[in-house]
This record gives structure tokens, sequence and C-alpha cells, in this order.
């Protein structure tokens, strides 16, 4: 299981060595800092050639390398053409790509469909059809509904149809960790799906236990009814609140467990549902019963036929406004819908074949070609990059008029908002990378990487790439950390 993979909700377990470790280059990161910092490529690359020497690495593969983002000069590299695993990294290659081929202006739209003409009584099928909207939310098919409501109609005489057509069947990526899948990051990919909040963590439902007057209490939401069963098997104590949440494979029956502190407060966490377009379409045929409309037939899959008419549709925030959430908080959901939406866009085929072939086609006009894709998100241990890959793709973007909307979604070095600075919220809060270094995360059992951007202390823009696979530690952030502030403190002009 992807034990590290999941920062929002896991603390920190650093052992003892890595924690004497960490000291050591805390230390020494001061010390450079108050000398200055490196001021001569040499320096800069001793220094960092330190830092990679450390004993946490020592039965680890480990790749880096450092460009001037300008020339694409080499300013420091090891090993840098070796293929690693990227974990979350791979989101850099999926959202390069999507700006590209979909466009920063790309909407997902959800729509409505009908064969008759609406009415007091509505003959025929009602037809909710998706494009794979990765945020769209319980409201959103609420004011579906009441636009529906508002054409008078009060019962549809035949069923409530889900068109999903627009991806295929295919809900799970070929080599994600089967024990991952109750988790919101590994959720089932659908075209036709809901976020239960604003963090657009589409396919999940939000878990919430409360301690209670007597034992805790579990409620779900949104919850359409029926559609979910739950096991509490949790109790009230006085130790550490340790509550674990897992859905059961298969089905929604959802087991939580573990002991909850007494006046502890409410715990919130989201869970994948099973089947996300039979999830979504009960929350819409909810929301048609709350605004008065019944609908007398079953639920059941299929296309819409062609001549349906529109009758109510939604639209998504701007692509330029999803990869912020996408890069900021890592939310593979929202990279496999992308994949999915360009094989859609490119090749009429709403599959990860398609879509990984036109990233592909993408990463090759941008001079990158020995790689191994599998997935949008770096969820799959099959993935496979080097440094100098990552860099290039770095370099190259920098060309692109989507550039800066790609750059402001990296997360941004110790920034405490957490629509700022990302999964780099808590880190580099007080080095030379504060606020100069944009980079995604990517981090799962074994594999740590950091790659982005960093503008150093004279203004030179640099891309680098650090990534480490085999590791027996806990991630080596702190080592990570001081890498970038190495680059950030680099202080030759030119």
């Amino acid at each position: 299981m992807h034990i590290f993979a999941h920062p929002r909700f896991r603390k920190s377990l650093v052992s003892g060595v890595a924690l004497v470790v960490a000291v050591a280059v805390t230390a020494v990161a001061v010390s450079w800092r108050l000398s200055g910092g490196p001021t001569t490529e040499s320096r800069l690359r001793t220094h960092l050639k330190t830092l990679l020497r450390d004993p946490r690495l020592a039965s680890a593969q480990s790749g880096a390398d450092v460009r001037d983002a300008r020339t694409g000069k080499t300013l420091f590299a090891k090993d840098p053409t070796k293929t690693l695993i990227p974990g979350s990294n791979q989101k850099l290659l999926t959202t390069a790509a999507a700006l590209e081929v979909l466009g920063p202006g790309h909407r997902f739209s959800t729509r409505v469909l009908a064969t008759a003409k609406p009415g007091h009584r509505m003959d025929g099928d009602l037809f909710l059809q998706g494009t794979g909207d990765p945020s769209i939310r319980p409201a959103d098919y609420d004011a579906l509904a009441g636009r529906l409501a508002s054409f008078g109609i009060k019962e549809v005489a035949g069923r409530l149809v889900a068109d999903d057509t627009w991806f295929d069947g295919q809900r799970l990526g070929s080599d994600w960790d089967v024990g991952d899948e109750s988790s919101y990051d590994s959720a089932q990919i659908s075209a036709l799906t809901v976020s239960p909040d604003s963090d657009d963590d589409a396919g999940s439902v939000m878990v919430e236990v409360d301690p209670g007057a007597n034992r805790p209490q579990v409620r779900l939401a949104p919850d359409p009814g029926k559609f979910f069963t739950v096991v509490n098997r949790t109790t009230r104590g006085h130790g550490p609140t340790n509550i674990t949440m897992q859905r059961e494979r298969g089905g929604n029956r959802i087991v939580v467990a573990g002991e909850m502190a007494a006046g502890a407060p409410p715990l919130m966490r989201p869970v994948s549902v099973w089947d996300p377009t039979r999830y979504a379409t009960a929350l819409f045929r909810k929301a048609l019963t709350d605004h008065g409309i019944r609908v007398g037939g079953p639920t059941v899959e299929h296309a819409a036929p062609p001549g349906a008419r529109q009758l109510a549709s939604h639209e998504s925030a701007p692509l330029s406004s999803l990869v912020v959430p996408l890069l900021k908080r890592s939310n593979s959901t929202m990279a496999e819908v992308l994949v999915k939406s360009m094989g859609q866009h490119a090749m009429h085929q709403g599959t990860w074949a398609a879509g990984l072939a036109t990233v592909s086609k993408f990463l090759t006009r941008m001079g990158i070609r020995a790689l191994r894709l599998r997935d949008g998100s770096g969820l799959s241990s099959m993935d496979a990059v080097s440094p100098r890959e990552i860099t290039t793709l770095l370099f190259g973007a920098r060309r692109k008029p989507w550039f800066g909307t790609f750059h402001d979604a990296l997360p941004v070095a110790g920034n405490p908002d957490r629509m700022i600075g990302g999964t780099l919220a808590d880190r580099m809060r007080n080095g030379p990378a504060a606020g100069r270094v944009n980079a995604k995360t990517g981090t799962l059992t074994g594999v740590s990487c950091l790659s982005g951007y960093v503008t150093t202390s004279t203004g030179k823009p640099l891309v680098f790439s650090l990534m480490i696979n085999g590791l027996l530690t806990e991630p080596p952030k702190d080592l990570e950390d001081a890498f970038a502030d190495r680059l950030a403190a680099y202080s030759l002009r030119g």
C-alpha cells in the first residue's frame, strides 16, 4: 500500500537515524545561508553533491538535473538520464499535455436531455450525460433539477438514464495498488461523477466522525439514501484519536473503526465510492425528488439517442482554473480524467490507451522520448521517466502560451495558504527557497521526488528535478528542501 501517498491525512513518522541526518542537513543549510550561499557553479555543484551523499540514499537510486531555464545549460547533474518512478511528478507531464491538447479554456459539460418536450407530465426517458467533470458538486446537480422544475415538469413517465459513454468502462488503472482502492486518491474514473466538496475529490463521499454524547457517530455527505452501508466500529476513549475508514472492495459498505477521544473535534475524510456513475445519478434522482419531480421508471445506463434535446446543462470552470487543485493538492482523479479527455479529444476514444498515446505524442514534440506512461497521476509504480526528461519538459514549457497558468498552478514553497503553497505549504518556510520555488512533489512507498522552477537570489531562473527511488526510510523531505534552498541561494549573475 502507498503508505506515504496521502499527506493530507497522515503525520510524519521520522526514524531516529533520519532525524539525526535532518538536523545535520539543517545545520549545513543554515551555515550556507549565513555565509551568503554559493556564488559559483563549482561551489553549487559541491554543495549539491554533498547533499546527495546522505546516508539515507546509500541503498537507494537517485538522479538529479539542474539547468538554466533560459539557455538550457546544465549546472548540475547526477545520473540525469536514469529512468525512475516519478510518483506524482507524472502530473507535470499530464498537465502540460492537457493545456496543450485541450487548451486552458476547455470546460467539462454535464447535460440533461430528453426525447420528449418538457411538460407537466413528460413522456419518454430523461438522460443525464457527462463528459468527466471532476469538479461537479451536489449543488450543481440540484441546480440542474431546479432548471427542469422551472419548466413545470412534475413527472417523467420513463426512466432516468445515465450516459457515461464519453469514457470507456475501465474505472481503475491497470497497475494501481488494490489496497488503495478505498482511498480518495484512487477513486474510480467515470464520465459521470461528483465531488463532495471544494477539494474536487471526484468519485468520493465525505465520511464524518463525531465523538457524540455516548459513542462516536458516523455521517456521510452527500448521501442519496440507501446507497451506502455504514458499519460503525468506533469507540470512545481517553487516548489519541485513531480512526480508520475502509470501503470494502466491490461495493459501498464502509467500515469505520478505531478510538476517538472524548471532546475531540469532528473528523472528516473522503472515501472513494464504488461505481461513481450510479452514485452521481442517485444524487440527481434525489435532487429531482426534492424539486417535486417524480421519475416513474428505474435508473439504467446507456447512451442518449442522437435526437435527444438538451433541457439543462452545467459547465465547469475552465481548465486553467482546474489545474490549480490538480497540481497544488496533487489531485490524482483529475489527472486521470484529463488523460481520458485527451484521448476523446484527439482520437474520439475516452480511454487510457488513447489518452496516453496523445500525451506521448505531445512529449515527443517537446523532445522527450525515452519514458513509460501507464497513467496520468503517477499512482502506477510502472511509470518511468528520468530527471533530464522532466527538466526538458519544464524548459520547453516556458516557451508555451500557457506557461503562466502551468507555473502558477505549482505549489509555492513555504506559503501557508493551501491554495498557493499546496503540498509545499509546510516546507521551506524559512530558507532561501521560500516563495521562490514552484515545484511538484511526488511520493509513493520508496519514492520521493521534487521537480520544478527556482528563481535564484539574483533573479536567475532555473529548472530542476530531484528523483529518489528505493528508499527504506521515510521520504527525505529535509534533503529535498535543502537541495532547493541551495538552488535558490545560487547568486552567480548572468
